[in-house]
């Protein structure tokens, strides 16, 4: 994953102007997340299962000193007005419930010029059809959008994409491939 991971700050170094004293934000980072290759970077990542990842025997938030890990959701985080330089969301979106409340939240994070990376499985056609016909079929991920009803959202929040690029994350099986796309959305708040 960290070779994956490294790839996505490469393009998203080449698209927001990030540098090594810019304030990051990860998002969901799981045990296994982006903050992994943001040793640059002033780094603040949440996720409402830390606690639990510290049980895991390839996580130590100790190994990570350039990270301020805080165990919360998206939408129960409280930033106390400060604002990050950018938001790494790396496929988490598709994961709440309320996805219009947490695109909210999220650009809050971010002041004006500052940029927003997502990740997140997308649907066309007939496999979004059929997601949203049968929901049951993957309750982990309640949603099923296009790209374009995406970048819909996030521009009624007040954000403009800057690029959108179709990836090829690792560990996806064949039959994840076939179902359903995954995307960089790389986004600017205006």
């Amino acid at each position: 994953m960290q070779k994956w991971f490294s790839e996505i700050l490469d393009i998203v170094i080449q698209n927001t102007g990030i540098h090594s004293q810019s304030n990051l934000i990860d998002v969901g980072c799981g045990p296994d997340g982006i903050f992994q290759v943001l040793q640059e970077y002033k780094v603040t990542a949440i996720d409402p299962l830390l606690l639990e990842y510290e049980k895991l025997s390839f996580f130590k938030r100790s190994w990570y000193p350039f990270v301020k890990f805080l165990p919360s959701t998206l939408e129960e985080y409280v930033a106390d007005g400060h604002k990050f330089d950018l938001a790494f969301c790396i496929n988490v979106l598709n994961h709440i419930a309320d996805m219009k409340k947490a695109i909210g939240h999220l650009v809050s994070l971010v002041p004006q010029g500052g940029s927003i990376v997502v990740t997140l499985d997308t649907y066309a056609g007939f496999r979004k059809w059929i997601r949203r016909k049968f929901p049951q079929l993957d309750p982990l991920h309640p949603h099923a959008h296009s790209v374009p009803e995406y970048l819909s959202m996030f521009e009624q929040e007040g954000c403009k994409a800057i690029r959108v690029i179709k990836l090829d994350p690792p560990r996806r099986s064949k039959l994840e491939k076939f179902a359903v796309s995954h995307h960089l959305i790389i986004l600017r708040v205006m």
